[in-house]
């Protein structure tokens, strides 16, 4: 028993040096929302930068390594999906679209714009953690803030 105690402790400061590590930054211009994720996520143990506009997601890359961007399709200043494009033309950040578009269209072309998974609003924030946890764990092997390296 004691040596399952270890296993499952190992595995849980594991994971949390993992999330430690990881920098995600909330896109989303509704600011109850934003504020949910950002109390939720840091919460959770993860470093996180929010922002409200495409123009403030680019400063905040400018000035930092991110690994995945939680970003909503509305903005106020750009268009979500085309900032998907964009970004995924010159970098490998992770991309979890969060949006009140809950159409099968708007997901393929989410998806097919390049984010990496879509999600969709309401949300239940404790299955947008387990989906942030795996993008994570995939890129483990990364070293923290290269997930998002430019191409």
């Amino acid at each position: 028993m004691n040596d399952l105690r270890h296993n499952v402790n190992r595995y849980e400061q594991k994971e949390h040096a993992i999330r430690m590590s990881h920098h995600i930054v909330i896109v989303e211009d509704e600011p109850v929302t934003q504020a949910r994720l950002q109390a939720y996520f840091e919460q959770e143990g993860y470093h996180v930068s929010v922002t409200a506009s495409a123009t403030g997601l680019r400063e905040i890359m400018s000035q930092h390594p991110v690994d995945l961007i939680l970003l909503d399709i509305n903005l106020p200043d750009e268009n979500g999906l085309m900032l998907t494009r964009a970004l995924r033309e010159r970098s490998t950040v992770g991309i979890i679209l969060v949006t009140g578009r809950s159409d099968q269209i708007d997901r393929i072309v989410g998806l097919e714009m390049g984010a990496d998974d879509y999600v969709t609003k309401p949300l239940e924030l404790r299955e947008l953690v387990v989906r942030v946890k795996k993008f994570a764990l995939a890129y483990r092997s990364c070293p923290p803030g290269t997930a998002g390296d430019q191409r």
